[in-house]
């Protein structure tokens, strides 16, 4: 069965594939890891893009891309 915040991740994942290409490819890059604790419910640390459950069930699909994106950015900076 099919973890719904693992399909939310990799929609907005995918959309930005389409909308920011090269952030896209940034997060392509990125393995999802779900964590218990994370300092702001997402973020990158080394090759991982760490996420509660509880933070990204709390977004919409366009807030969770925008903040997919400002991750996107900070990890090829």
């Amino acid at each position: 069965m099919s973890d719904p915040y693992l399909a939310a991740l990799r929609a907005a994942r995918v959309g930005l594939l389409f909308s920011h290409p090269e952030e896209g490819m940034a997060l392509a890059r990125l393995i999802p890891r779900e964590v218990a604790n994370s300092v702001n419910g997402l973020e990158c640390i080394g090759g991982d893009l760490l996420y509660e459950r509880e933070y990204v069930k709390s977004l919409t699909h366009a807030e969770l891309k925008t903040a997919l994106l400002g991750i996107a950015i900070e990890a090829r900076y």
